[in-house]
This record gives structure tokens, sequence and C-alpha cells, in this order.
């Protein structure tokens, strides 16, 4: 289930971060679940981490507790109920 979206004037809303600031409001996300953080950060670590970690290289993974959650879910095979 996804969570409720932020309206366009909450200050946490990404559009209001500089490093946004390039960005279309329209292509921001307004709420992410954990089945949609699971869609966006399995496949970076597929395509970029792991290959870095086979190929032996140092590699030090940084990241929130939803995209943690989405590799633990990954990881472990957990299904979506």
């Amino acid at each position: 289930m996804e969570p409720p979206a932020l309206d366009l004037d909450d200050e946490m809303h990404p559009r209001f971060s500089i490093k946004y600031q390039s960005v279309p409001v329209d292509l921001l996300p307004r709420s992410e679940s954990l089945k949609m953080t699971v869609k966006r950060v399995v496949p970076y670590w597929t395509d970029v981490i792991e290959p870095s970690l086979k190929d032996g290289k140092k590699t030090i993974v940084v990241a929130h507790g939803n995209s943690l959650r989405a590799l633990v879910k990954h990881f472990t095979g957990m299904d979506d109920s």
C-alpha cells in the first residue's frame, strides 16, 4: 500500500530541496511504498553494487531505512504478503 502523498505545499516535498530544483515538479515523488523502493533499489544493487563486490572492490552502502528494508527483502526472498 502506498503511503499518503505529500501536498505540494508540504515543506517535506522534494521540490523544496535544492538538489531537485532542476527537476520538473510532476516528476518528483510525493510518496514511496516499500514495493516502489524495491523496484528502484534492487536494479541499482544488481547492476552497480553487486558487480563491484564481485570484482573485489571495497564498497560501502549508505542508505535510509526503507532502502535497507528493500535490500533485506530482496536478499531473503520475502514476498509481498
